[in-house]
């Protein structure tokens, strides 16, 4: 199998692992771009995200994803998470691949 493919693949099911159960509300979609160098995960809101909510997905959620790829010194990309606000019924621009995203009218 294409090298790419497989680690898309395992990128993908880390993400979508990592997201039970941890998304609130006021989540509007989730993305994740990545590279062998870096994964980002972004997370776009309608309304501000409390401090606790922020807390609680970086702990549980990115913690989740660089458990399954540990080691950047040996070529695992290192994970990181922006929050961005993106009050409805503004449109998210993002050519990541969504991950999560909420039903909106």
């Amino acid at each position: 199998m294409n090298d790419d493919l497989e680690f898309r693949r395992s990128v993908l099911f880390s993400v979508y692992g990592a997201l039970k159960g941890e998304i609130v509300p006021s989540m509007r979609r989730i993305t994740v771009r990545w590279s062998k160098k870096n994964i980002l995960v972004t997370v776009y809101t309608h309304g501000e995200l409390s401090d606790h909510d922020k807390e609680d997905f970086d702990g549980n959620v990115i913690t989740r994803i660089i458990a399954d790829f540990p080691y950047p010194d040996k070529g695992d990309p290192i994970v990181t998470l922006r929050f961005v606000r993106c009050d409805e019924p503004k449109v998210i621009e993002d050519e990541g691949d969504i991950v999560y995203a909420r039903k909106e009218y």
